[in-house]
Order: C-alpha cells, then sequence, then structure tokens
C-alpha cells in the first residue's frame, strides 16, 4: 500500500486539503497523501542510517548536507568516501552500535513503517486521511510578545476556525518551493524556512513590470484591511500587479494624502 502510494506520486507536493478555495482534485489529495509518507520516511531514515556515525563524530550537519548525504547514498553511493566496493554500498547504512549487518533494502523499509506508524497515530488509520498539508503548515508570529494573551497580529488569527494549527502549505525539504522542515526533527514539518518575497519583475520596452506579494500585508495594525491581504495572494504562491508608473498608482490608489507647508 505505502509502495503504491509513492508509485502513483507526481511528485507534486500540495496540500491536499481546502484551503479556502474548495475541495482539492482526487489528483492532488492523493499527490499530498504520498508526500506524506515520504516526508514521514525520510528524517527517520536520515536518522536509522546517519545517527551513528553523526554522534561518534560529534557533527551536526544541516538539512542541506544530509539531504545531498542520502541522495548520493541512496543513487550514486561509489561518490562517498565510505564506498565499500566489496559490498557495492557504502557502509554508512550499517548500525555500529549493533551485531547485524544492516542494509539500504532494510534501513529504508524500517523508515517506511516507522513513517507510516507516524503518520497513523496522528491523523488516524484511514491512510485516505494522510494529507500533506494537515502537517505541513505556516503560522506567522510577531517577534514582539503580546502583553496579554495571543499576538492580534498572528497569521493566521490566533482562534481560527479553519486554520486553527496555521495555513496548509505546499512544497518540502526537496522540491523547487522551498518549504524546508527539516531533516533531524521527525515530529515536525511545519513550514520553517523558504522564500518570502516573491518579486517578479519583466523587463519591456515601456518600462518595468513587476509582480510581488507580502507574507502578509503591508499594515502591521491588525484592524487594517492591508494587515493580511497579501497573505491571501502568498499562500496561494500569487502575486497581484505591483503598480510602478504614476499612472497605474493613481489609477489603483484606496487612499491618499496630501502635504503642504
Amino acid at each position: 500500500m505505502l509502495a503504491g502510494r509513492l508509485e502513483a506520486w507526481s511528485f507534486e507536493t500540495p496540500p491536499g486539503v481546502d484551503i479556502g478555495d474548495g475541495a482539492p482534485s482526487a489528483q492532488e489529495v492523493s499527490d499530498s497523501i504520498a508526500t506524506s509518507i515520504f516526508n514521514a520516511s525520510m528524517p527517520r531514515l536520515v536518522k536509522l542510517a546517519f545517527d551513528d556515525e553523526l554522534g561518534a563524530m560529534g557533527q551536526s550537519p544541516g538539512t542541506k548536507d544530509l539531504g545531498r548525504l542520502v541522495q548520493f547514498a541512496i543513487l550514486e553511493p561509489s561518490r562517498l568516501a565510505t564506498y565499500s566496493a566489496s559490498k557495492g554500498d557504502t557502509v554508512l547504512w550499517d548500525n555500529l552500535s549493533t551485531p547485524e549487518v544492516e542494509t539500504r533494502d532494510e534501513r529504508i523499509a524500517a523508515s517506511m513503517l516507522q513513517g507510516a506508524f507516524y503518520l497513523r497515530d496522528r491523523l488516524g488509520a484511514d491512510m485516505a486521511q494522510w494529507q500533506w498539508g494537515k502537517l505541513h503548515t505556516l503560522t506567522l508570529a510577531s517577534l514582539v510578545p503580546a502583553t496579554a494573551g495571543e499576538s492580534p497580529v498572528t497569521l493566521p488569527t490566533p482562534g481560527n476556525a479553519k486554520f486553527p494549527a496555521g495555513y496548509p502549505r505546499p512544497g518540502d525539504n526537496f522540491g523547487v518551493d522551498a518549504a524546508n522542515s527539516g531533516l533531524t526533527n521527525p515530529e515536525k514539518f511545519s513550514y520553517e524556512n523558504g522564500p518570502v518575497q516573491r518579486l517578479v519583475v519583466e523587463m519591456t520596452p515601456s518600462g518595468p513590470k513587476a509582480w510581488n506579494a507580502l507574507p502578509g500585508g503591508q499594515a502591521f495594525e491588525p484592524a487594517s484591511p492591508h494587515h493580511a491581504d497579501e497573505m491571501e495572494h502568498w499562500r496561494r504562491n500569487k502575486a497581484p500587479p505591483l503598480y510602478f508608473t504614476e499612472a497605474e498608482v493613481n489609477a489603483h490608489k484606496a487612499s491618499s494624502a496630501s502635504y503642504v507647508p
């Protein structure tokens, strides 16, 4: 069942849940379940395969280095200094603390089973409910602590009925839409690192045309209509026009202020 889900995966990483635009397609749900299985397995594979060696060396590499290591170990083990010609594989798959000699296939199978058990315990026994958007969410919190209760500038707002755990997001550690949750904590899949602004500029003979969205809005004041309006674009990977010329700005202005001596 796990292998079948991964075999059918298109390698897209959608949240697979309603983000406010209606129910996702069956393909998006299927892809999101495969994304959950893959991402629940990967940090467990890293721990099973490399924690013993890293612990012995006292090293804690980051996601980029761990990702490259596991990529080479699976696909091109001969590129690693730990490659054994007699075994035809890297020796890193073997656990130094056990008398048995663990192999790549055994470690991968074990990590997938551990990942499936985690998803079962967290999201239920029905695999159809293992959508990525239930795990991979984003909450924007103010760096300025609230004087009482929860911060009113947090997005989504505290107590949001639709997104109580944060905005469901696509992307993962390995896709173009980077949304790094790391490879060292197998219990955490929240959006930790990724693109902030998505500024696109086209240089045309008549001048630049730009599109941009902020993760939030232009106004810090929660009561302002512009506190979170751009977040609705940003979390959908969309961007509204960024008006550049005086005529464009005046045509789309919401208000204006004049200052005279």
